[in-house]
Formats: C-alpha cells, structure tokens, sequence
C-alpha cells in the first residue's frame, strides 16, 4: 500500500506527524531491536520498551542499546506479579498458560493506566505491541477513547482454539475503533495469515 513504509519489519504511514518530541513505548522485543533502532535514527525518537522474558533480558545486557530505556516489565490488562508459560524450547514466552508448558518465571506487570502514569506520559504518539497473545484485549480498551494513541501497530495473535471468541473480539475492536475515529489497517502477511493479525491503529 501506498500509505505506508516498512521500517524493519513493521510498518508506518507516511503521513505521519513523528519527532524527536514524539513518546514512543514498545512492548515485546524478544531478541530484535531494529525497529526501535530504525525508528531512532529515522524520526530521533528514544523508546520505552518494556519486555520481562530471558531473551530480551540477554540481549539488553549483551548490547547495552543507547537509543532506548529499558523496563523489565510486562504488559497486562491488570498490574501485579504474574506468570509467564513458555509454550516450546527457544519460544517466547506468554502470559496465556497452555496446556503443555516448558519453562516459566513470574514477573511484575503494569497495566497501559498504571504505566501512563509511571512514566508520566498521558498520550503516547507511537505504541508498538508484539507480545504474544496479550494485545488484543488492551488494544480494545486503548481505541475505546478518542485521542489514547497517535499510532498503534500491534500483532493479535490467536492463542487458543477457540476461533469465534477470537473472532468476537476483533469485531469489538473494529468497532470501538470506527466510534472513536481511528483507521485501522490489517498488513497482509505471508504465514500465520489466520492466527496472527498485524494492524496498524
């Protein structure tokens, strides 16, 4: 589409209002930064990214990124201390407890109000979310007031064999999302086309 860039491997509209001024939060690095990096140097933006997981934990100290600040927290609907399910070995990790689970570890999680607050950032002008399975519903309550967000690229993964639950869901984002005069986009991808849906708010 015409309207937006790839930067990395997501991607931005080209008519956007992005500067060194912008808030920018992203949720879910795993063991990739070029994103938040490629948004650095593209719009001189530092980011808040927030990832608790043993990978991000890694690479965080492997590489000592100087263009973002990092928090050893997770994202939830609620804050508190929760547990996180590995689904396979060298997977990431998710908040979803599966029926088989190979590894798990606990840690604190902020709710997108508490974490507003904490950093003292009412609206964020860039929010990326990548954490496997745990987007959807916070997204919904994000689009369910005007004004929460400039952009919002977030990955909805179905993580459950429950497809109309699912379905439900994405319909209630649609939704709220039109009421409340965001565009929302779907990216088209090339595998997982079905369980995992990338938008772009």
């Amino acid at each position: 589409n015409d309207e937006f860039e790839k930067i990395s491997n997501y991607y931005l509209p080209k008519n956007n209002s992005l500067n060194k001024n912008s808030s920018f939060v992203s949720f879910g690095i795993g063991s990739d930064l070029n994103f938040e990096k490629e948004v650095y140097l593209k719009y001189d933006i530092r980011s808040n990214c927030f990832d608790p997981t043993p990978r991000s934990k890694q690479l965080i100290e492997d590489t000592n990124p100087l263009f973002i600040d990092y928090f050893e927290i997770g994202l939830n609907t609620t804050s508190g201390i929760l547990k996180f399910y590995q689904i396979k070995p060298y997977s990431d990790f998710t908040l979803y407890k599966p029926k088989k689970f190979w590894n798990t570890f606990e840690s604190e999680c902020w709710s997108f109000e508490d974490l507003s607050k904490n950093l003292n950032i009412e609206i964020f002008d860039l929010i990326k979310m990548d954490i496997e399975g745990a987007a959807l519903p916070i997204v919904i309550d994000l689009c369910r007031e005007e004004n929460k967000f400039g952009i919002l690229i977030a990955e909805l993964e179905l993580m459950s064999n429950n497809v109309r639950e699912y379905e439900s869901k994405f319909i209630n984002l649609i939704n709220e999302a039109n009421m409340n005069s965001y565009s929302i986009f779907r990216l088209p991808k090339k595998k997982n086309n079905f369980t995992s849906i990338e938008v772009v708010i």
